[in-house]
């Protein structure tokens, strides 16, 4: 098969922004990976052959049918049969307007719907914009309503959302703002009223636990972009507040903290499968007895049996552990990773 491609005048064979933008949410993994394989094809000159697209995708040839035929469906290539033309990067985001201007059009065909998007263009125009809406504010709703696929309640309820932004900002900022937190939305696959609802609820909730993890730690500047990620991620894989306190808690130490020191020990209790902040301190108490028969070894030169479980059952309560300790802790984490990488 002849592989073909538009002109493109950027001249560039990666993924490009405006298929992620557009595309990533829409397509199927399968017709995902058979873009990047055509890509990978274009941009080493090779020929294209079903046969090995459908081994490299580890895919059947009824599942490569079907990821080719959304790709040209979507707008994303040309296939006749013998010739596949591959869209320039720099056309893929027009395609993707004029499919969401399509979608919504049928909506609006729909009354139930016309009527709900009528009225809240109007509310909104009427309560925020004292009914001097501008054409632009009319393209970021029509794209919330087409391309995002938002209800007309929804797109009520991001404005009304927004509101003290629009107080405290210009009309660029309010606009850059609203767009920003719409693409959010849609990243998060928030359609409805009670999908705002539900995404609030776990906004809280992690609003809540970055708090707690900031007030146990004194922050005295708020957390980067990146810290609040790996904290959020914490919560995401199950540690609890509980769980943090049992190394947060003792405050002999807890200045010494940083995020990365956290996210190290956050590690080791994962692949240790700790659930609890009680599987925690056993963790920790178990440790402290290993150091310490491995020291009472050193100093007698006589191998020491490690205690038992049952010895390791019950915790002091105190979660007081000295510099030592810590250090040692780290020393241990970074032999084990070297042997690991040799």
């Amino acid at each position: 098969m002849i592989l073909l491609k538009e002109r493109d005048n950027d001249g560039f064979f990666t993924v490009s922004n405006a298929f992620a933008d557009a595309y990533l949410g829409m397509l199927s993994g399968d017709a995902v990976k058979l873009y990047i394989f055509i890509k990978r094809c274009y941009s080493d000159g090779k020929e294209l052959f079903f046969s090995d697209a459908a081994n490299a995708l580890r895919l059947t040839k009824e599942a490569l049918k079907a990821a080719v035929d959304e790709l040209a469906g979507a707008g994303i290539i040309i296939f006749d049969g013998d010739n596949l033309i591959l869209k320039s990067d720099s056309s893929l985001r027009d395609v993707a307007a004029r499919k969401a201007d399509d979608d919504l059009r049928k909506k609006l065909a729909d009354k139930t719907y016309e009527d709900g998007f009528t009225e809240a263009v109007r509310s909104i125009n009427n309560e925020f914009f004292a009914g001097c809406m501008t054409p632009k504010w009319y393209n970021l709703i029509r794209k919330c309503a087409g391309e995002y696929g938002f209800q007309p309640e929804t797109i009520y309820i991001l404005f009304a959302s927004c509101k003290n932004v629009r107080e405290s900002s210009s009309v660029t900022g309010f606009y850059n703002y609203i767009a920003r937190v719409a693409e959010n939305w849609y990243a998060d696959r928030v359609v409805t009223p009670e999908d705002v609802a539900e995404r609030e609820k776990r906004t809280a909730a992690a609003r809540d636990y970055v708090g707690f993890v900031a007030k146990k730690l004194n922050f005295k500047r708020p957390f980067t972009m990146q810290e609040q990620a790996v904290i959020e991620s914490w919560q995401n894989k199950g540690v609890t507040t509980d769980m943090l306190s049992v190394i947060l808690d003792d405050t002999n130490r807890v200045s010494a903290f940083t995020i990365a020191r956290i996210e190290t020990q956050v590690k080791k209790w994962l692949e240790a499968g700790l659930k609890t902040a009680d599987d925690v301190m056993k963790y920790y108490e178990a440790l402290r007895a290993e150091r310490a028969a491995q020291t009472h070894t050193k100093e007698t030169g006589k191998a020491q049996n490690t205690p038992s479980a049952d010895t390791q059952k019950h915790f002091s309560g105190e979660r007081k552990y000295d510099n030592d300790f810590y250090e040692w802790l780290e020393n241990r984490d970074r032999t084990d990773s070297l042997r690991r990488t040799r």
